[in-house]
């Protein structure tokens, strides 16, 4: 539901990207604020998953419930202007059909209980301690 220009005047905006607009019921929420609080997007869903795109602040949120897909016919860049953090609670796959390259200009470093390499047979664990320095 699209809200009256009256109500959107007396909204005030939260900065909390997991509560942007209180939304009553099961109403779905497509906000445009031009307003003294701020410049803003916002499609929320009664569920609460939403887009906030946030001038302001330079920022975009996005909440899902559920599955986030982004898909191009073409290439797909990522670019950051600072680090580039990725996080999961589960396990992290990357996959390639053709040539996979990883390349720092500094340090690269690989950590983990084991790390494991495999070249097309079985893994082998591999370990960053030099061969002297084993006891």
């Amino acid at each position: 539901m699209i809200q009256k220009i009256q109500e959107l005047k007396s909204l005030e905006k939260k900065r909390n990207p997991d509560d942007v607009y209180g939304i009553d019921g099961n109403q779905t929420t497509i906000l445009l604020n031009e307003g003294q609080n701020g410049e803003q997007i916002l499609i929320k869903s009664h569920n609460g998953m939403y887009i906030n795109i946030d001038v302001d602040d330079g920022a975009i949120y996005m909440n899902s419930n559920g599955k986030v897909v982004i898909s191009a016919g073409d290439n797909l860049d990522i670019l950051s202007g600072g680090n580039l953090n990725i996080k999961s609670l589960g396990n992290i796959i990357i996959q390639g059909s053709g040539t996979t390259a990883v390349s720092a200009s500094g340090n690269l470093i690989l950590s983990g209980s084991q790390v494991l390499t495999n070249t097309g047979g079985s893994p082998s664990a591999s370990s960053s301690t030099p061969k002297g320095d084993r006891k």
